[in-house]
């Protein structure tokens, strides 16, 4: 339980986001961290149960976009999320 600042570095990277075409079938943009907004760029891990298969918490990401491979204009270049938050069953 705490926070973990994101980083690149770290593989697979802990935020990413991924668009597809309509049908799915193809990745059409890729957005990494963006590392130069480390202070925004953090996860918090608020609450855990059962040794972390159950886990709850608060984040923070600004994404860059690294890929546009279908050439389209629905995403901008950069993202920010802000009072994020979460709940993952592993």
């Amino acid at each position: 339980v705490g926070q973990v600042r994101v980083s690149l570095e770290a593989t697979p990277p802990l935020f990413s986001f991924i668009s597809t075409d309509q049908d799915g079938e193809m990745i059409c943009n890729v957005f990494l961290p963006n590392e130069q907004d480390s202070v925004n760029n953090w996860i918090n891990i608020t609450k855990q149960e059962d040794n972390f298969k159950k886990v709850w918490g608060t984040f923070s990401v600004t994404l860059q976009k690294e890929e546009d491979y279908c050439h389209s204009p629905k995403y901008p270049d950069s993202m920010q999320i802000r009072n994020g938050s979460f709940y993952i069953e592993l």
